[in-house]
C-alpha cells in the first residue's frame, strides 16, 4: 500500500469480495446484513473520495459483474441510479469524471508528463 492506486485497488477488491458475500451467502442475515451494508457504505464513501477514475471504472465494472450473476433484472436500475448519483454528487466529483473525457487544460492528470509519455517515462 505504498501508493494511492494500491490503496484503491485494494479497497476495490474489499469491496467487490463484500458485495459478493452479501448477495450470494447465505450467512448474510441480521446483524452481519446490516454490518456488511455499513461497511460497503463506508468502502464506497472511501473510493469515492480517491478521486481515482479507474478505481471508480473497474468497480462499476465489477459490480455490473456482480449483479448479473445476481440478480438481472436489477441491471435495468443501473442508468437510473448512475443519473441520480450524477444529479446529486459534489461539484468537485463531477468535474472529475468529466474530466476523464475532456481535460481541462494545464491543471488536469490527463495532461501531466506521466500521461504524455514524458522523457525517462517507460
Amino acid at each position: 500500500m505504498n501508493h494511492w492506486q494500491t490503496f484503491g485497488g485494494e479497497e476495490m477488491t474489499v469491496l467487490i469480495m463484500l458485495g459478493a458475500f452479501l448477495m450470494f451467502s447465505p450467512r448474510a442475515r441480521g446483524w452481519a446484513l446490516w454490518l456488511g451494508l455499513g461497511a460497503t457504505a463506508l468502502l464506497v464513501a472511501a473510493i469515492t473520495l480517491d478521486y481515482t477514475r479507474g478505481i471508480w471504472l473497474a468497480t462499476g465494472c465489477a459490480a455490473l459483474y456482480l449483479i448479473w450473476n445476481w440478480k438481472r433484472l436489477m441491471l435495468l436500475a443501473v442508468p437510473v441510479l448512475v443519473a441520480v448519483v450524477l444529479w446529486i454528487n459534489p461539484f468537485s466529483v463531477r468535474m472529475r469524471v468529466e474530466s476523464g473525457f475532456v481535460p481541462h487544460g494545464e491543471m488536469d492528470s490527463n495532461s501531466s508528463a506521466w500521461s504524455a509519455g514524458a522523457p525517462g517515462w517507460r
